[in-house]
């Protein structure tokens, strides 16, 4: 027997965070030379209580994007989010960001 409720993590409300500002990469010193069969990369983004990314990565570290991967990571640290909520509180998360490249089909 138990004195006080307890809840079951099942009973948590998680609210994923939302993109507010979303920063594109500036992409045109690649112009034409983006690297053969690239149409997307995604990059994962640390977001704190607050929004703010903290940290980013490719999620696909075995493409072979060189500068391009500097540019796109650079780009995601500039995203702002509303920030994830646990039970109404804001907790920190992660998000994944996905950059297309091209004409869409």
């Amino acid at each position: 027997l138990h004195p006080f409720p307890t809840r079951r993590s099942s009973d948590l409300q998680f609210v994923p965070p939302r993109p507010l500002k979303a920063v594109t990469p500036s992409l045109p010193l690649f112009g034409r030379s983006l690297p053969a069969g690239i149409k997307e990369v995604q990059v994962e983004v640390d977001i704190d209580e607050s929004g703010h990314v903290t940290d980013a990565r490719l999620l696909n570290p075995d493409q072979n994007l060189g500068k391009l991967a500097t540019t796109l990571i650079a780009a995601a640290k500039k995203w702002t989010f509303q920030p994830a909520k646990m039970d109404g509180r804001n907790v920190p998360s992660k998000h994944t960001i996905l950059f297309r490249f091209g004409k869409p089909d």
